[in-house]
C-alpha cells in the first residue's frame, strides 16, 4: 500500500543521489589515480555491500526444494552479451557488416533458447508467460526506453563538456547535479505525495519529460555553453524522479505476490540492457 510507495519514493531518491556522486567520483578517479580505478572502486564497494547485507537484510527463504536457474541465466546472459556487443561493434564496423551479423544472429540464438529453456525450468528465472499480460510487458519497455532515454546520451555529453569546452572530468560531472537533484527531491516527494496515481500518468508523464529534456539538449551548437544544457538536465530529472519508483511499483502491481521477486529483478534488468544499448545505439 502507501508505505511501499513510500519506500519506492526513498528508493528511487537514493538511485538520484548516487546518479549526483557517479560522475563526481568518477571525475576524481580519472583526475588522479587514472581511468582505470572506475573498475577497481567496485571491489571495496562490493565488499561493503555484503557485509551491510550479512549485517542489516532480514533472511528470506523461497518454498523448500526450489533451485537456481543455472541455464536460464546463462542464455540470458549470452543473450544480453552478444546484443550489446553487435551494437557497439555496429558503431565501427557497419550495422551490415559479417561480424556485426554474426553477433546479432548468436543474440536471436541464445534468446530462443533462453526461452525454451524457460518453459520447462520449474524455478525459472524469468518465466516468459507473464509477458502474455499487456501490464508487464508494457513496464518492460518502458524499463528498457526510460534508462536508454534519459542516460544513454550522458556519456556523449560528457565528451562534448571535456573536449569542446575544456572541463576537466570533475567540473564536466558537477554539471550532471542538475539532474540529480531534480530526481532526488521528486522522487523523495513523489513516493509520500503520489501514491494511488496511475501508473500512465507517472510513467508516461516521466517519459514524455525525459523527451522533452533531452530535445532541450539537442539544440546545442558550437557556441553554447554548460549552461545550455541546464534546462534539459531539469525536465529530465524531474522525469526520471517519476519513473524510477513508479516503474518499481507498476512492475510489482502486474504480477500475482509470489512473483513480486522475479518482477522486481526483471525490471532492474531491462534498465540496465536499456542502459547499455542505449550507449551503444546513440554511439
Amino acid at each position: 500500500g502507501k508505505r511501499r510507495s513510500m519506500a519506492l519514493g526513498v528508493w528511487g531518491a537514493v538511485s538520484g543521489a548516487a546518479a549526483a556522486v557517479g560522475p563526481i567520483v568518477g571525475g576524481l578517479l580519472t583526475d588522479g589515480p587514472g581511468w582505470r580505478w572506475i573498475f577497481y572502486v567496485n571491489l571495496p564497494v562490493s565488499v561493503a555491500a555484503v557485509w551491510l547485507t550479512l549485517r542489516v537484510v532480514p533472511e528470506s527463504r523461497g518454498a523448500r526444494g526450489r533451485r537456481v536457474d543455472w541455464a536460464g541465466t546463462v542464455t540470458f546472459a549470452a543473450f544480453a552479451g552478444a546484443v550489446t556487443y553487435g551494437a557497439v561493434r555496429a558503431g565501427s564496423h557497419g550495422w551490415s557488416a559479417s561480424g556485426t551479423l554474426v553477433w546479432f544472429a548468436a543474440a536471436v540464438v541464445a534468446l530462443g533458447c533462453f526461452l525454451v529453456v524457460e518453459r520447462r525450468a520449474a524455478d525459472p528465472l524469468l518465466d516468459p508467460r507473464l509477458f502474455l499480460r499487456p501490464a508487464f510487458s508494457g513496464v518492460m519497455a518502458g524499463a528498457l526506453a526510460f534508462n536508454a532515454a534519459a542516460f544513454g546520451v550522458m556519456a556523449y555529453t560528457s565528451i562534448w563538456l571535456q573536449t569542446l569546452l575544456g572541463m576537466s572530468p570533475v567540473r564536466g560531472g558537477a554539471v550532471f547535479l542538475w539532474l540529480s537533484l531534480a530526481s532526488f527531491v521528486v522522487a523523495a516527494a513523489g513516493g509520500r505525495l503520489l501514491h494511488g496515481v496511475p501508473a500512465r500518468f507517472t510513467i508516461g508523464g516521466g517519459l514524455l519529460l525525459i523527451g522533452a529534456g533531452q530535445y532541450c539538449m539537442a539544440v546545442l551548437d558550437a557556441g553554447s555553453t554548460a549552461g545550455a544544457l541546464v534546462p534539459g538536465l531539469v525536465l529530465v530529472g524531474v522525469g526520471t524522479g517519476l519513473v524510477s519508483p513508479g516503474i518499481a511499483g507498476a512492475a510489482l502491481a502486474a504480477v500475482p505476490q509470489e512473483r513480486a521477486g522475479m518482477a522486481g529483478g526483471a525490471v532492474n534488468t531491462f534498465r540496465q540492457l536499456g542502459y547499455a544499448l542505449g550507449i551503444a545505439l546513440w554511439g
